[in-house]
């Protein structure tokens, strides 16, 4: 009885472990099976001191639509690489200003069309299920 009581107890918490591993950007699975075969306790003070890993994507690069041909270059261009218009770095500056928001979680700067923020991770916006009907 005893086992069976301990072996659910460390199923719970290796399971915790990659629930709190996926909080901080990491592989929950991974963490999870390192829980799960060593120790859920070693786990997490590994995590702990990992801290939270910073999402790198293409997001860093911030790209704006081209006035021309609306497609997305980079923030900094003189010529766009698709329409070979010439572009005002100025103008594209005022046009990304414009299409970016601040994350309510941390402050950065996130384009209103990014699902998540790229510097938290928090899904921008907050997506929520629309409902057909209002009860």
């Amino acid at each position: 009885m005893e086992l069976v009581l301990v072996l659910i107890l460390w199923l719970g918490l290796a399971i915790a472990a990659g629930i709190y591993a996926h909080r901080l950007n990491r592989s929950g699975l991974g963490w999870f099976v390192f829980a799960l075969v060593l120790s859920p306790l070693l786990a997490f003070i590994f995590l702990l001191a990992l801290g939270r890993r910073e999402v790198k994507s293409d997001q860093d690069t911030e790209r704006v639509p081209c006035p021309q041909c609306g497609e997305q270059i980079k923030l900094g261009a003189i010529k766009c690489r698709f329409c070979q218009s010439k572009l005002d770095p100025e103008q594209l500056a005022q046009d990304a200003e414009r299409l970016a928001v601040r994350c309510r979680h941390c402050g950065e700067r996130v384009r209103k069309e990014a699902p998540a923020c790229s510097k938290c991770g928090i899904p921008w916006p907050a997506r929520t299920k629309r409902r057909f009907f209002e009860v």
